[in-house]
């Protein structure tokens, strides 16, 4: 339960996004930059994949591994 509670104010921004937006906050006051760019990457990536393929190739990687 204490998860969730973590996670609902960042589900707002999105079942992808907010998880991920979270993780750049928290390695950001973490002073993990590194990490936190990754995190960043990954929200820039998903953004793009929904924007050009209304997030088909994140259902055509979904498929491939299960």
């Amino acid at each position: 339960m204490t998860t969730l509670r973590r996670l609902a104010p960042w589900l707002m921004l999105g079942p992808v996004t907010g998880p991920l937006a979270e993780g750049i906050y928290r390695n950001i006051r973490a002073k993990n930059p590194g990490l936190a760019s990754l995190y960043a990457v990954a929200v820039a990536v998903t953004w793009y994949d929904l924007a050009t393929y209304g997030g088909g190739a994140v259902m055509t990687l979904k498929h491939w591994f299960l």
